[in-house]
């Protein structure tokens, strides 16, 4: 019988990661190429950044596994409420409270988090944006544009 090692389910995941974040990029292209992201010194438009820094960004999806989100349209929608929001909109109290409560399923977690979530909050949000929390501790805040 034939056996997968450790190695190439690996290699496996790999792939499957970087087509996923294709996938987040190339709808935020498409859907949200006129939505602004603040960074530390500036301001652009989707359109306006490099592939590759979107790229690095999108990757932004683990945090939502941090969550217990798994499927592609959570992760999804993780990565634009991040965009369209703030990069740490899970750093708000109430929105913490429901993207981590452990008595919903995570997968209807977001959904709960739009019914549930007054535009009182997502102001609270929008003024505690942190655009420092685009980079990683290894990202160069010079590479940016």
């Amino acid at each position: 019988m034939f056996k997968l090692s450790q190695t190439h389910n690996q290699a496996f995941y790999t792939c499957a990661d970087a087509e996923f974040v294709c996938e987040v990029v190339s709808y935020l292209f498409a859907n949200h190429a006129e939505t602004r992201i603040k960074l530390p010194d500036s301001e652009f438009a989707i359109r306006e950044l490099p592939e590759n820094r979107l790229v690095r960004w999108s990757n932004s999806e683990s945090k939502a596994r941090g969550y217990g989100m798994s499927w592609q349209s959570s992760l999804i929608a993780f990565v634009v409420i991040m965009v369209v929001t703030a990069p740490n909109f899970d750093e708000n109290i109430r929105i913490r409270s429901v993207i981590s409560d452990e008595k919903v399923f995570p997968e209807e977690r977001l959904d709960l988090l739009w019914s549930e979530t007054d535009d009182a909050v997502w102001e609270e949000v929008s003024e505690s944006y942190d655009p420092k929390c685009w980079f990683a501790e290894a990202d160069d805040l010079r590479g940016a544009t």
